[in-house]
């Protein structure tokens, strides 16, 4: 016989009647168990809970309270069902963004990478470009220009800023000293660029390069720098071809002051041999730009050349306070680094103490004349 409940209405049979608590509990445990909670991921676990409330569901008719219970976590279980597939969502369209931010980063460097790579820029001036191992630029020999390096390296790292004039007359030795300049800064990455003249290259004698070659080794050298200039030839791409102080304000001075605060507190640029340009009057105007506008800037420039009027006469104390003149130099020192750059260049041939004196007197303090003697002159390197 079925079960009636208080209102006479037949239960059903699977339904035992609530005779008491021990065997209500005994037919719960013996009719369906609810499936085992897993440990595995959240949608699980509330996937075990839904099903315990779907178990529990033939029960609800017969307390009021558990009806109620039972409704409400159905309700949360769905509500967290439904946050699930929003969260998939969610993280489905992050993907995506991620992919598309990475496609337009990638867009956006292409595109500022094209504008600087349109500037025009000799790479045959880069101090250790591969044209200047036909033109021999190499380092001093070691343990030559020890005092002359030392000066110029400790002004490079007082931070003092503005233009440092390395000025010789021809066969001096500058540009294999500005090399060795440029060697120690670009190991400890303080070296912004380098520009070195040569009258034997086309694109190394042509002063208009300069400005836009360092531009573009200074991107190279500082992202930040990059993305700023980038934005000025953006809005003007043909800016290079400007006036020298409008090519210095908008290549260098701009991008530079916007982004300062990520650059090294010593940064230096090397400018050799200035004085082999061929537009003498350009060269002028550019060495006027660089000596007015450099003072204040976070970037500092060593600017090598012969006493040239149109050079010299711009190389006032007034407007450069740091300078060093090579062939006033002691006679006694720079003799005593050619006896030694003799020995080096002269050690297959084994040549006698008497030898090497005479070569020594005969050089006086030019490098060019025991460049000749090993057998290894080069006007682009002992020359100057």
């Amino acid at each position: 016989m079925d079960a009636v409940d208080v209102d006479g209405q037949a239960l059903d049979s699977n339904i035992a009647a609530p005779v008491d608590s021990g065997a209500r509990t005994a037919k719960l445990q013996t009719t369906e168990q609810p499936p085992p909670v897993v440990a595995d991921t959240p949608s699980i676990k509330w996937k075990g809970v839904k099903e315990f409330a779907r178990v529990l569901e033939p029960l609800t008719n017969l307390f009021g309270p558990v009806k109620e219970m039972t409704n409400l976590l159905v309700e949360c279980v769905e509500k967290y069902e439904l946050a699930e597939e929003s969260k998939g969502e969610y993280d489905a369209l992050h993907i995506r963004l991620d992919g598309i931010f990475e496609i337009l980063n990638d867009s956006r460097s292409d595109r500022m990478s094209s504008r600087i790579e349109h500037l025009p820029s000799s790479l045959s001036a880069w101090y250790n470009s591969a044209e200047g191992i036909e033109l021999k630029r190499r380092e001093c020999t070691p343990g030559t220009r020890v005092n002359v390096l030392a000066n110029l390296l400790d002004w490079a790292r007082s931070g003092g800023g503005g233009v440092y004039w390395l000025n010789g007359m021809a066969g001096t030795g500058k540009t294999t000293i500005a090399y060795s300049v440029c060697a120690d800064l670009d190991a400890r990455q303080q070296l912004g660029g380098s520009f070195f003249c040569s009258r034997l290259r086309e694109e190394c004698r042509d002063v208009n390069l300069i400005i836009p070659s360092i531009a573009y080794q200074l991107a190279r050298f500082s992202r930040p720098f990059q993305y700023a200039l980038s934005k000025v030839l953006e809005k003007d791409p043909d800016v290079h071809g400007r006036q020298p102080h409008m090519q210095f304000d908008a290549l260098i001075a701009k991008p530079i002051l916007e982004v300062q605060h990520t650059l090294p507190e010593e940064l230096i640029v090397v400018i050799d041999a200035l004085d082999e340009c061929d537009q003498k009057e350009s060269t002028e105007r550019m060495l006027d730009v660089l000596l007015s506008k450099s003072t204040n800037l976070p970037i500092m420039f060593i600017v090598s050349s012969r006493p040239e009027p149109q050079i010299r006469d711009q190389m006032t104390h007034e407007r450069v306070k740091s300078r060093l003149v090579l062939h006033e130099l002691d006679k006694g020192e720079v003799q005593a680094d050619i006896d030694r750059y003799l020995r080096e260049g002269l050690a297959q041939m084994n040549p006698s103490e008497a030898e090497i004196t005479s070569l020594v007197e005969r050089a006086g303090i030019l490098f060019i004349y025991a460049a000749t003697a090993t057998g290894s002159d080069n006007r682009s390197e002992h020359g100057d």
